[in-house]
């Protein structure tokens, strides 16, 4: 999509797009930063000040496609694949969002076992990795197959895979029916 396509669609003229964006990768990067302060402000408020399982579950599925504003979200990082492949920017922006939320799951996993919350023989550091990795794989699925991954059985698989690695805890929502 050219940056002329992008302001017929959003109701601008492409003269006023250019004022702001140089091009399609400035345009994507902001994007993405825009996107990447949403999700990270989410994350960060559902995480608060508590920690152990039911917090986790509650950051991660803060992340989670679960209404129209984070189905957006999703809508554009996963345009923008495609374009990291040839921007740097955004490469780099993509690996340090995954950075800092791989993170901030092992500080949460850590707590966790604190709590004696996590199974012997979890791993937060390893944990943590896969974590990322399932909550964005969700919200991959549910976006290309939502007949297969229907937005109200995404929280539930968090949920269901959360009760593997821990011990003696319900998850935060468990037999409450959110989305």
């Amino acid at each position: 999509m050219t940056l002329r396509e992008v302001a017929l669609e959003a109701g601008y003229s492409p003269g006023l797009i250019r004022h702001y964006f140089e091009n399609q990768d400035d345009l994507l990067v902001e994007a993405c930063r825009w996107v990447h302060r949403r999700q990270a402000g989410r994350f960060l408020v559902a995480v608060g000040t508590g920690g152990g399982v039911s917090t986790l579950e509650q950051a991660l599925s803060a992340l989670l496609p679960l209404d129209d504003e984070r189905e957006l979200d999703w809508r554009i990082r996963l345009a923008l694949p495609r374009s990291a492949d040839t921007s740097g920017e955004l490469r780099k922006m993509e690996k340090n969002s995954l950075a800092a939320l791989v993170s901030q799951i092992s500080k949460l996993l850590a707590r966790a076992r604190e709590l004696g919350e996590l199974r012997t023989g979890i791993s937060p550091e390893e944990q943590s990795g896969v974590l990322a990795s399932f909550v964005t794989g969700l919200a991959t699925n549910h976006h290309f197959a939502p007949e297969v991954f229907p937005q109200d059985s995404l929280r539930q698989t968090l949920r269901s895979y959360l009760r593997q690695i821990s011990v003696g805890v319900e998850t935060a929502t468990a037999g409450k029916n959110q989305s």
